[in-house]
């Protein structure tokens, strides 16, 4: 299963959120092997289909060894929360920010969003091009880590954003953009240097000098898709 963790407690796979049984162990103060068992028991004694909202996995565990956990859709976690008693807090607390999350899922069909970010991919495979020839013009200079420019480009807006990776599809089109505006100015001051036939540290230089001024005007106050302090990146 591909998933995409937008914070530690919660994870998208397909446009469905789940949280993990191990989150809900941590968050009862239960054993996890304990959560396991009653979500056997829900799932062996339920008379409604269950297979679609307890979903089983593993994880690797600091030794190394693959584990079990099962992780729960909304309606999953609300018919094991149902089957335990108290925990109010935690129900309310996790119950919105499924919400709140799936409400972020809604938002990213907007036709606003969908065209910022179709620009946005426009722009990167552009730059994606002129990455390339400036991987030929650094090694021809003598680079030996010109294969990493592109990575290292984008570990870098991600880092200035304060983004992890894969959290670029779930971001506002405030952010898009602004990382857009970003992928543009690196995209011209590699042609400009290079047109120059700079040197590539200077260029690299450049790059990161013109990034750090642009910063100081663009749009950095990163949500995901204009929700509430939950989703914002501090």
């Amino acid at each position: 299963m591909s998933k995409i963790k937008l914070n530690s407690e919660l994870t998208v796979s397909k446009n469905i959120v789940y949280i993990s049984s191990r989150i809900v162990a941590e968050k009862t103060g239960k054993e996890h092997k304990h959560i396991l068992e009653s979500i056997d028991k829900i799932i062996v004694n339920s008379k409604v289909e269950s297979s679609t909202l307890f979903i089983e996995t593993k994880y690797k565990a600091k030794n190394g060894k693959m584990n079990r956990e099962i992780l729960l859709t909304k309606k999953g976690f609300l018919l094991y929360m149902f089957n335990i008693q108290g925990y109010n807090e935690f129900k309310l607390n996790y119950i919105e920010k499924f919400e709140e999350m799936e409400q972020i899922l809604r938002e990213k069909q907007n036709v606003s969003w969908l065209h910022t970010r179709q620009n946005g991919k426009l722009v990167r495979r552009e730059l994606t091009d002129i990455i390339q020839e400036f991987m030929e013009y650094s090694r021809l200079q003598g680079s030996k880590g010109y294969k990493f420019y592109y990575s290292n480009y984008s570990k870098m807006i991600n880092k200035l954003l304060g983004l992890e990776k894969g959290q670029r599809d779930f971001v506002d089109y405030m952010t898009l953009n602004t990382i857009s505006q970003l992928e543009n100015l690196i995209m011209r001051t590699i042609e400009q240097d290079m047109d120059k036939g700079l040197d590539y540290t200077v260029i690299k230089e450049n790059i990161k000098i013109e990034v750090k001024n642009a910063m100081r005007y663009l749009h950095k106050d990163v949500k995901f898709l204009d929700n509430d302090k939950f989703l914002e990146v501090k």
